[in-house]
C-alpha cells in the first residue's frame, strides 16, 4: 500500500507542477527556458491538453478521498482523512476547470477564410465579447499556475502537513 500511495503522491507532484508550468507559461516563458518544453509538449500533442484535463481531474478526485497517511512521520495525518491534502486537491481541481475552460473557448473562436482584393486568402478570427468570469480567469491565469507550482513545492517538501 505504501508503493501505490507513494506513486499516487508522486504523480500529484507532477500533474500541479505541469499544470502550474502550463497555466504560467505567458509570465515564465521569458524567466525560464524549459516553460516552452512544458507547453510545447501539452499543445503540441492533439489531446496533451484534455489528457492533463482528465488526469487533474482523476487525481483531484482521488486527493479528496486519499491521504497520503502513511508518509507522515508522526501518523497524526491519519486521524484528518479529507482534510490532509485540501490544497493539491483543490490545486489540481483547479487545473483541470481551468483548462477545461480554455479548451472551450478555443473552440469557440469562429475562423473564416476572406478574400482579399488580391486574391490572397487570409484567415480572419472573430472576437466575441469576454464574460466577466472569462476576463478574471485570463486576467488571473499566471497567478493560479504560480500558486498551484507553490503548493506543489511546499507538498513535495512537506507530504504530512494539515492542508497539504
Amino acid at each position: 500500500m505504501f508503493g501505490l500511495m507513494m506513486v499516487f503522491y508522486l504523480l500529484s507532484i507532477l500533474v500541479m507542477v505541469f499544470g502550474g508550468l502550463y497555466l504560467a507559461s505567458d509570465m515564465l516563458v521569458k524567466k525560464v527556458s524549459f516553460v516552452n518544453d512544458v507547453v510545447g509538449i501539452v499543445e503540441k500533442n492533439s489531446h496533451g491538453k484534455l489528457i492533463l484535463i482528465i488526469v487533474s481531474l482523476v487525481v483531484s478526485f482521488l486527493k479528496f478521498i486519499f491521504t497520503v497517511g502513511s508518509l507522515s512521520p508522526e501518523k497524526v495525518y491519519r486521524s484528518v482523512p479529507v482534510v490532509g491534502d485540501l490544497l493539491p486537491a483543490i490545486a489540481c481541481a483547479l487545473i483541470g476547470v481551468i483548462l477545461i475552460f480554455d479548451l472551450i473557448w478555443d473552440k469557440d473562436k469562429d475562423t473564416t477564410t476572406v478574400e482579399s482584393e488580391d486574391g490572397v486568402e487570409a484567415e480572419v478570427t472573430e472576437v466575441e465579447e469576454k464574460s466577466k468570469f472569462k476576463k478574471f480567469v485570463t486576467a488571473y491565469k499566471n497567478i493560479f499556475g504560480i500558486a498551484i507550482l507553490v503548493v506543489a513545492l511546499i507538498h513535495f517538501f512537506v507530504p504530512w502537513a494539515l492542508f497539504l
